[in-house]
């Protein structure tokens, strides 16, 4: 997925859990899903660790812990921050709400004299959302109920962009390993474009919460839309 380049610099791992903000718990204090399409959620750094090991550890003893209250967490981060470095990440991995891992970015956007990593493609293995599906997407505070429109850059295609006069000179960073998704809106008419945006894959969870009919219509529609430019 990526070509390393040598550093000496060394890193930390930060773990941070994501909740929803604004949940109902029902009279026998059973708690109330979410309402698609979107929803507020916090985030909360449970800690900071010298490795992968010890972060994951620590996250899985914390979801074992709030078991009662599992549904009130949405997942985990884990991100790699280079030490002495300003914002800049190695890795970033997601987890689900049990501590297992869904999906991970391992193209650091560190750069030097000499650019930051080389993006080389995401094998098909690695890509967990296909085009038409639909998932959760996290844009700040808020989870956004999307569908996909494209998945990341496979190795191929990256190959074959390279073979096109205005990229030979410029190799693909962390910021092409992203998906294209589109949000729901009530209008059926957007001059400028449906309302999309690029996530990395590790800001994209599964849909665990019902989807009803007229939102999952419209997003259908969008998504048809949007794939008729390329017929």
């Amino acid at each position: 997925m990526n070509k390393k380049k040598p550093n000496t610099l060394q890193t930390i791992f930060e773990l941070t859990e994501i909740r929803y903000a604004d949940y109902e718990t029902d009279e026998a204090g059973e708690f109330i899903a979410p309402k698609y399409p979107e929803f507020k959620i916090y985030r909360w750094q449970n800690g900071v660790f010298s490795t992968l090991a010890k972060a994951e550890q620590a996250m899985k003893e914390w979801a074992d812990s709030c078991s009662k209250v599992k549904d009130e967490i949405l997942g985990f981060h884990i991100t790699e921050l280079y030490i002495d470095s300003m914002f800049n990440f190695k890795t970033i991995r997601n987890y689900l709400s049990d501590g297992s891992l869904w999906d991970e970015c391992l193209t650091s956007n560190l750069e030097d004299e000499e650019g930051s990593d080389e993006f080389l493609g995401r094998p098909a293995d690695k890509v967990r959302f296909q085009n038409g599906d639909l998932a959760e997407e996290l844009v700040g505070n808020v989870a956004h109920l999307v569908i996909i429109g494209n998945p990341p850059l496979s190795p191929e295609e990256i190959s074959k962009r390279k073979q096109r006069p205005r990229f030979a000179d410029h190799s693909a960073d962390y910021s092409d390993d992203c998906y294209y998704t589109l949000h729901f809106c009530e209008e059926d008419h957007h001059p400028n474009g449906y309302p999309h945006s690029h996530p990395f894959p590790i800001n994209l969870f599964p849909v665990r919460f019902p989807v009803s009919d007229e939102i999952r219509k419209n997003l259908e529609n969008h998504y048809r839309n949007y794939r008729s430019w390329f017929e």
